[in-house]
């Protein structure tokens, strides 16, 4: 079921948004961080790409991650949650068309992604999965 905006219009089925695709917390100290998520919470590590932060990917049980980034003293300014969207270049066109400002998305792993900011300037992450299963996603080296 699409959602609808404040006119009635729907928006998620155009959009292409299936759910959310994580959460990300900056933290000053990731081993303390991880002990507190992994050890006393439960959420379980995942592979991750070496995307030149410091950092860990943590699973939930109903599948949503929680992605821990190392910043020291960077406190909430970069904290963000991401949105599955089926297709980022038609979200990206449909957001530029409705007047929203959207730079162009980045890889990640094999994934896709875009970050945007709310009219309070909260951070928003689009998230085009990709091959979930590949030595990229997974931060593995690629030969060959």
């Amino acid at each position: 079921m699409a959602g609808l905006d404040r006119n009635g219009i729907g928006v998620n089925a155009t959009l292409g948004i299936t759910g959310i695709q994580h959460v990300s917390i900056n933290v000053d100290h990731l081993d303390a961080a991880l002990e507190f998520y992994v050890d006393r919470l439960g959420l379980v590590p995942l592979p991750r790409p070496d995307i030149g932060i410091p950092g860990a990917w943590l699973d939930a049980p109903n599948g949503v991650q929680v992605h821990l980034i190392e910043l020291p003293g960077a406190g909430s300014s970069a904290n963000h949650f991401a949105l599955d969207v089926l297709d980022i270049d038609a979200a990206i066109a449909i957001l530029r068309a409705s007047g929203v400002t959207c730079p162009d998305w980045t890889h990640i792993g094999t994934g896709r992604q875009v970050f945007l900011k709310d009219p309070s300037g909260n951070v928003v992450e689009l998230n085009q999965a990709g091959d979930r299963t590949s030595p990229a996603h997974l931060g593995l080296p690629i030969s060959g």
